[in-house]
């Protein structure tokens, strides 16, 4: 009866012991587990950063490319070499997108342009933050416009607003137009595409003015194509 008694005890211990392995081994794989799946964001996070690292070199590729036009014309100027032709509406064209490409704000690029000021164009420059503060990217553009070119937006605005076709067919006062306009765009970059469509036509011939303004066009681009097309009737 003894003997019957310990070999249930001991039944009943031996039990207990599988059951208490079974929950410890249920437990390590939870734990395995939960090790991996943290190992894996560890990994995800890893990718992440790298990609952004990725994004941040190409972004500084790209600005640097952007600003490469401005530092040699700022490095022409100090060798007293003039700046003249189209640099600046260039300059202007690619700063008016490179933010959305190369992450950066416009103060950082500003900045970052004027690391590489040296001589004259750095005293300039030191007199403008002084005075003004840090301009932002556009005005950065305007302010070389006026000082390297000597190019004021008065001047340039009664220049576009007066221009005329004359007896130059639509393809070379188109020609002048989108030259000017580039350079009006530069001081004044709010006006509407309706402003130009109205320079444009108003700048036509009369022979060549009245069709186009009977269809009436309210973008550039089909006002043009309205002129060259009276133009071949003419």
């Amino acid at each position: 009866m003894a003997d019957g008694t310990r070999f249930k005890e001991v039944l009943e211990m031996q039990k207990k012991l599988d059951i208490q392995l079974m929950e410890e081994k249920a437990m390590r794989q939870a734990n395995e587990q939960k090790i991996q799946s943290q190992f894996d964001s560890v990994l995800s996070i890893q990718a992440g950063l790298q990609n952004s690292y990725s994004e941040l070199v190409d972004g500084q590729k790209a600005i640097q490319v952007q600003l490469k036009g401005i530092i040699e014309q700022i490095q022409a100027y100090n060798r007293n070499k003039s700046v003249l032709g189209e640099a600046p509406a260039i300059l202007a064209e690619k700063g008016s997108t490179s933010s959305a490409d190369s992450g950066y704000s416009e103060d950082q690029r500003v900045s970052l342009a004027s690391i590489h000021l040296d001589g004259k164009a750095e005293l300039w420059f030191q007199g403008i933050i002084e005075k003004k503060g840090l301009p932002e990217w556009n005005q950065f553009i305007q302010l070389i416009y006026e000082r390297f070119e000597g190019v004021d937006p008065g001047t340039v605005l009664r220049e576009f607003n007066t221009l005329k076709q004359g007896t130059n067919s639509v393809d070379l006062y188109l020609e002048r137009f989108e030259e000017l306009k580039s350079h009006v765009l530069i001081f004044h970059n709010d006006f509407p595409e309706s402003y130009f469509v109205t320079c444009f036509v108003n700048g036509l011939r009369a022979d060549i003015r009245g069709g186009v303004l009977q269809l009436k066009p309210t973008r550039l681009h089909e006002a043009v194509a309205l002129a060259k097309n009276q133009e071949s009737y003419c």
